[in-house]
């Protein structure tokens, strides 16, 4: 089957584009400098998106980022000048703009995983009742985009709706990368190599997993994001074979005897299915309406 990318056909450049780069004027110092100036903002825009409501102060941020103070205190009074960066609770602590959900409604459309699993989360909640997360690849990072969880399953606070971790410490993460191709996963761990430690693994450690998800075809973890729990995670695949997200089961693992892991396993194949499946018939759908309306 030929691949059917999920994003939507853009229509042709405008042919005096590439006239214009072509007798655009050599990049100065002062583009490079915005240029660094931007890279820096997605920066601090990423690790405040990983943080929770109660946000991060000037200090940590400059430290995470190894900046110096007014030069984080310029990016972050410029973000929050813009409305994509506030102040959480009115503190000096900062955190992510409600500016931020208006850019996403467009980009949500091209990508609707969200509106395509949702029947399935709910299905596969009531089915397991245990916690179910949904995750995708961000860069080098996972993003958890969705959740269901019952009043009796394992509270996972890592797992915030809107989390984002680098990939290789979640279950979802590491799902993902398993099934990357080599030379992409190992690149990508390599780069998240200094995170790694702070999550308890390492380059090896995180090789060795991927491996084995691999061969079984879908990833067990122990005690990962919760001490005493179990989490099941396979891979969402595109139409084309690439992961573009994981689903996983999260326990306590008394609840997940030997027994009943084979079975679990297979609903979450079966709903990843499901969610591949309704991300082609929706990618699909709209490229027949672009075609109408370009027509």
């Amino acid at each position: 089957m030929s691949r059917v990318p999920f994003d939507y056909p853009s229509h042709a450049d405008d042919p005096g584009e590439e006239a214009l780069l072509e007798n655009a004027e050599p990049a100065t110092r002062e583009d490079a400098s915005g240029a660094q100036s931007i890279h820096r903002a997605m920066q601090v825009m990423r690790i405040l998106a990983a943080e929770g409501e109660d946000g991060l102060r000037l200090t940590e941020i400059a430290l995470r980022l190894q900046l110096s103070y007014p030069t984080a205190h310029r990016i972050l009074k410029a973000l929050e000048l813009e409305g994509v960066v506030e102040r959480a609770h009115g503190s000096r602590r900062y955190t992510i703009g409600t500016e931020m959900m208006w850019f996403g409604l467009r980009a949500s459309t091209r990508f609707p995983i969200k509106a395509a699993s949702a029947q399935t989360l709910d299905r596969l909640s009531d089915e397991i009742g245990d916690t179910i997360l949904l995750t995708v690849r961000s860069g080098h990072d996972s993003v958890c985009v969705d959740r269901r969880a019952k009043s009796s399953a394992v509270h996972v606070t890592a797992a915030a709706i809107g989390s984002r971790l680098p990939l290789g410490v979640t279950p979802g993460g590491r799902a993902m990368l398993a099934f990357l191709p080599e030379r992409m996963s190992q690149s990508i761990i390599a780069a998240n190599a200094p995170h790694l430690d702070a999550y308890n693994s390492s380059e090896i450690s995180v090789g060795e997993y991927l491996k084995a998800t691999k061969a079984k075809g879908y990833g067990i973890c122990e005690g990962l994001t919760v001490r005493e729990t179990l989490a099941l995670t396979v891979p969402v695949f595109d139409a084309g074979g690439v992961p573009v997200a994981a689903l996983s089961a999260i326990t306590a693992r008394r609840r997940m005897p030997d027994h009943r892991l084979g079975e679990v396993v297979r609903v979450l194949s079966r709903s990843a299915k499901e969610i591949s499946n309704a991300l082609l018939r929706s990618n699909i759908e709209k490229s027949k309406l672009a075609g109408l309306a370009v027509g």
